[in-house]
């Protein structure tokens, strides 16, 4: 099966899951980029009054996904929900015939994240997400043993 991990990353937590998710994948990789990119501080402003406004950036980034079967997809939780760049990425891109793998980074409150994804994504299977809390406090290899436990319970995907 072809894959490929899609990640939205503001601070570089999401940007280290996702390289962990490759180490034990081996799949794709690549980053959401936004035609008026957030700052940190932006994305803690801009970026909530966005996901309380329901207000969706403009994606910069343009993916070919016809080659794929399965897409690991993720972003920051902000507020208690899907931030505004992946709910995008949900409405334009279509994902249906997909299996798509869900996976976010917080502080330890993912809140709806993986309610909201599901209801938003139109793919033909979606699989168990993963919530990785403050990913680059922790060592690559420590990182790297937490996706590889999520990825092994979710079985082969070769």
């Amino acid at each position: 099966m072809n894959q490929v991990i899609i990640y939205y990353s503001v601070s570089g937590h999401t940007k280290a899951a996702a390289a962990a998710i490759h180490s034990f994948t081996g799949a794709d990789i690549k980053e959401i980029e936004l035609i008026k990119p957030y700052s940190f501080v932006g994305s803690v402003t801009r970026g909530l009054d966005d996901t309380y406004r329901k207000k969706i950036p403009e994606i910069k980034s343009e993916f070919d996904l016809s080659s794929y079967d399965v897409i690991y997809l993720g972003g920051p939780t902000w507020g208690y929900d899907v931030n505004p760049i992946i709910k995008g990425f949900l409405q334009e891109y279509d994902l249906s015939g997909k299996t798509v793998i869900p996976f976010c980074t917080d502080q330890g409150a993912p809140g709806k994240y993986f309610e909201q994804f599901s209801l938003l994504c139109n793919a033909a299977q979606i699989d168990k997400g993963h919530e990785f809390i403050y990913p680059k406090r922790k060592s690559a290899n420590e990182l790297n043993l937490e996706a590889a436990h999520w990825l092994k319970t979710l079985g082969s995907r070769e």
